[in-house]
């Protein structure tokens, strides 16, 4: 087994110049995000939700791993350059990356100018971007083109929707009368197409990124090298236990959402990913009850309210939503 020559102390001294000490818990063994790994709390994807708590271990949440990953740091003591530089893809990890230079030329001479010569700090940082570098010549480089094109979809949409907004009298109408809604509703429907287009491209460009960033981990540690002593992590917050096997259902995307489909569809796709059962009508409600999502207007025990493309307020009960479910999944 090969030694991994690096220890706290060079962890913390790489860490300090990059002003990202207030996210982490160091203890002596390793670095622990602050926010506790918790899915299908919120309804955007797995890696953007949890980015205040990722570690590269949540690249392995679907495989039999020898604890939960809330008692797997983001950065486990003694590291090598393969760790950090996983430490460093994502994540507020991303954040020391970005402050010593960029994946292609760095590190910045300057920035590593600022370490300690009395550890192995420079070491590190060094060996860390060679070995991404290394990775991504198996793994391929980062695919920006589609997040540039779910770019300009998002801003076409944008500039559509706030044309028709004008161009349908909803600025100029009073909010909340019928008339308002009415033009609200006409207003969707002649962005619909501009709408789908920005959906799919933001989840083209999602799927490619988390298939990036989990090539890029296994590449760099493979599966046997996240395994940690039994030893629980510094307790943050409460949390569930992960599944560590691949959950028995898949997701099947509408063509078009309509009403609270697409923030149901987004919580599904997040417990789907996360490696959790399938989520019941009334978890969906458990989970927006505090924070309900865009277009759902009230969410009680027993159903929501959200507005339809007119901007009317619809009610949906559980056998509804139980029903919306069952079409989004199999």
């Amino acid at each position: 087994m090969t030694e991994k020559p690096f220890n706290r102390s060079d962890a913390e001294s790489l860490l300090s110049p990059t002003g990202t000490n207030n996210y982490w818990v160091i203890d002596d063994r390793g670095i622990w995000p602050k926010a506790k790994w918790s899915p299908a709390l919120g309804t955007g994807s797995r890696i953007d939700f949890e980015f205040d708590s990722w570690r590269p271990a949540v690249m392995f949440a679907n495989e039999q791993l020898p604890q939960r990953l809330d008692d797997l740091p983001a950065l486990p003591f003694p590291f090598d350059a393969q760790d950090l530089a996983a430490f460093m893809l994502y994540g507020f990890g991303a954040l020391v990356a970005d402050h010593y230079g960029d994946w292609e030329n760095g590190p910045d001479q300057e920035s590593l100018g600022n370490l300690s010569p009395m550890d192995y700090s420079r070491r590190a940082v060094k060996e860390a971007f060679e070995a991404c570098r290394e990775a991504q010549k198996n793994v391929g480089p980062y695919p920006l083109e589609l997040d540039a094109k779910a770019d300009r979809a998002r801003k076409a949409y944008n500039t559509a929707n706030s044309a028709a907004n004008g161009r349908k009298g909803v600025s100029i109408s009073k909010p909340g009368t019928n008339e308002s809604k009415i033009s609200r509703g006409r207003a969707v429907a002649s962005t619909a197409e501009l709408e789908s287009e920005m959906e799919a491209t933001a989840e083209a460009a999602r799927a490619a990124h988390e298939a990036w960033l989990t090539a890029m981990v296994r590449q760099l540690l493979r599966p046997a090298s996240i395994k940690e002593p039994a030893t629980s992590a510094p307790v943050v917050a409460d949390g569930p236990a992960l599944l560590t096997t691949a959950p028995a259902w898949s997701l099947k995307r509408p063509k078009r959402f309509q009403g609270y489909g697409k923030p149901l569809y987004d919580l599904l796709r997040s417990v789907h990913a996360a490696g959790q059962p399938k989520p019941s009508a009334r978890d969906v409600l458990d989970t927006w009850k505090n924070k309900p999502p865009t277009d759902v207007v009230e969410v009680t025990d027993n159903g929501l309210k959200y507005y339809d493309a007119r901007g009317n307020t619809k009610p949906a009960d559980l056998e509804a939503i139980r029903k919306a479910i069952g079409r989004m999944t199999k």
